[in-house]
Formats: structure tokens, sequence, C-alpha cells
């Protein structure tokens, strides 16, 4: 890479059954957008879901990932920004040992973990609680 060309930034976003679509595609738009207006590649980003290849969303909506966990480690393995949860109105509601152990062990190699929620029930959300072993700070 020369030094005139841009870093490219790279997100995982893990969807969970009924997660927010309004929450996931104000994450996403902006990145796509940016990467029209700048002719370049600026971001790169691909969904995941812990389970089936699609997951339906609180809108009903039914969404095609690009693979499971085991596929977001490869993705993640070859450098990633972020790795954002997106969960439902109902985060509490979930109960996924394999996930949590999934989130914790990202979180302890250090990767960036984000969430995207309402937030008020990311305070005391049970996944927020859960991955980092202690209460979250809310902005």
């Amino acid at each position: 890479m020369s030094a005139n060309e841009p870093v490219q930034r790279r997100f995982a976003f893990v969807l969970l059954p009924s997660f927010n679509m309004m929450a996931l595609s104000a994450a996403i738009e902006p990145l796509r957008v940016a990467n029209m207006l700048s002719g370049q590649t600026l971001y790169r980003w691909q969904l995941f879901s812990a389970g089936p290849e699609q997951v339906q969303a609180s809108n009903t909506a039914w969404i095609t990932v690009d693979g499971d966990l085991a596929t977001a480690d490869a993705f993640m393995a070859d450098g990633c920004d972020t790795l954002f949860v997106c969960a439902s109105w109902y985060p509490e509601q979930l109960d996924d040992e394999q996930l949590f152990g999934w989130l914790r062990q990202h979180a302890r190699s250090g990767l960036r973990l984000g969430a995207l929620i309402p937030a008020r029930l990311c305070w005391p959300g049970r996944i927020c609680w859960t991955v980092s072993g202690r209460q979250p700070t809310m902005m």
C-alpha cells in the first residue's frame, strides 16, 4: 500500500433474532455512501449470525448473512476494526451461552466491541453485562 492509499476499515456485524433494522441501516448506510462518494472502498463490512443463514429483523424482513461465527472469525482474522452485535428490542431475553462465550473471547483478545440496540436496553442489557463482565458505560 502506498502512502496515498487510504486504510480500509473493516466491520463485522452479528445479527441476533429480531435485530433492529433501523440501527443496522444507520450503521451501514454511511459506510456505503462514503465508499460511493469517494470512489474507493474505504469501508468493508460483512453480516454474520450465530445460527441460520437468514435472520429475521424486528420489522419481519429476512436478511441473508455472509456466514456463521466461524466465518466471522475468518473475516476478522484478516483485520477487523470493530465487531458490532445487532440485537432486538429485548436483548435480555437472549440466552445463548455459546454466543456469549464467543463474544467474551473476542473482548479478551482486544477487539473493539459495539452494540446496536436501543440505548434504553443497554442499561443493564444482558449483552452488555455478559460480554464485558462489568457495568456498561453509556455515552
